[in-house]
């Protein structure tokens, strides 16, 4: 398609542009421009191209302009804005700028004090007659004290002896601890006997009854630790109800229809040697535990029980850790609240009955062991 040139700028115009008689980029007349040959003809580049080198897009002029005059409107309409608030209603006949009249309130407060500023002296400066004089030198503080000198001794009076030099303490040997040291002796249990009846004042001890025999009485009273009891044989009564222990051992057999009465509230009893013999045995431990041992060795005689005997408890536990026997034989248990009873066997004719202290109690713990022959475990209320 033939192009025209502008004379003046040399920017390639369609035939369009060549009519409207004037150049769109610099403004030249186009009068007498002849129309270029139907060959495209290079035109040298404008004048950015020249410089950067960078080939210019004809569709670029038009965005250019729009946004140069957008940009000449933004400023524009900053301008006018800053001017209206910075104080144009004041030039323009109305009120005084709002800056001005804050200054005059604050003139006119008398509640606002002026706070004075701090004249400052300038320096002296040497004249170049005078020498120039040396920097002050800073003033002495006040001078430490010095520690008091210590007093001379005093002169001794003739005639009297020189003191002693003080005694000098030797360091005490380390003591050994609190378990290596020897316990004092416990004090001997106090006891007090008239007749039958023993009276014994030894709540952290122990005391022993050797053995009672051929129908001997003896009646327990006070508080001690520990209760071992030997033999009770031959019709003999011992009666401990009144003597309260935390612990009691019957270390040997009670026989020969014998009596024995045992206290232990909170603590617990056991039996080593067997009931024989149409013996009666009463046992009140109401918080503890009674039992009957078994012996740890094969053969050995344990805390059988037999010979239509009769056994009466109330306890918390009850273990019969050895067997039951006889034709007669007749054993009552009694448990407090969350008691348990314990069997191993029983056999004969004998009989085992155990209820509950109160009825609103709940339920005991039954183990049951062996029944054998015409032997009876029962559950009485």
């Amino acid at each position: 398609m033939p192009a025209v040139l502008c004379p003046k700028c040399r920017f390639p115009l369609s035939h369009a542009e060549s009519h409207c008689g004037t150049c769109p980029l610099c403004g030249a007349a186009l009068e007498g421009v002849v129309a270029a040959h139907s060959a495209p003809v290079e035109s040298p580049p404008p004048v950015d191209e020249r410089v950067t080198g960078v080939p210019r897009s004809r569709s670029v002029a038009p965005f250019a302009w729009a946004a140069v005059v957008l940009a000449g409107l933004a400023l524009g309409g900053g301008g006018l804005y800053y001017l209206l608030s910075a104080g144009i209603p004041f030039l323009l006949g109305g009120s005084e700028p709002p800056a001005a009249k804050a200054i005059a309130d604050a003139k006119k407060d008398d509640s606002v004090a002026a706070v004075p500023l701090a004249r400052v002296e300038p320096a002296p400066v040497p004249k170049a007659s005078e020498p120039p004089q040396p920097p002050e030198a800073p003033r002495p503080g006040p001078a430490a004290r010095e520690p008091p000198a210590p007093a001379a001794p005093q002169a001794r009076p003739p005639g009297r002896p020189p003191a002693p030099p003080p005694e000098t303490r030797r360091p005490e040997p380390p003591r050994a601890p609190a378990e290596a040291r020897r316990e004092a002796p416990l004090e001997a249990p106090r006891e007090t006997v008239r007749g039958n009846l023993r009276t014994i004042e030894n709540p952290a001890g122990e005391y022993a009854l050797e053995s009672l025999n051929a129908g001997a009485r003896v009646r327990l009273r006070g508080k001690v630790k520990t209760l071992r009891i030997g033999p009770v044989n031959g019709e003999s009564t011992l009666d401990a109800a009144g003597l309260e222990a935390r612990e009691v051992i019957l270390d040997k057999e009670i026989n020969g229809g014998s009596t024995v009465r045992l206290q232990a509230t909170e603590g617990s009893v056991e039996f080593r040697g067997a009931v024989n013999g149409r013996s009666k045995v009463y046992v009140d431990a109401p918080g503890g535990k009674v039992t009957f041992v078994r012996p740890p060795g094969a053969g050995q005689a344990g805390a059988e029980i037999g010979g239509d005997s009769k056994v009466t408890i109330r306890a918390k536990d009850v273990d019969f850790q050895c067997p039951i026997g006889g034709s007669e034989t007749r054993v009552t248990v009694v448990l407090t609240r969350g008691g348990s009873l314990r069997f191993s066997e029983i056999s004969g004719r004998s009989r085992l009955l155990y209820r509950r202290a109160e009825q609103k109690d709940p339920e005991p713990l039954v183990s049951r062991g062996t029944i054998r022959s015409q032997a009876e475990v029962k559950k009485a209320e």
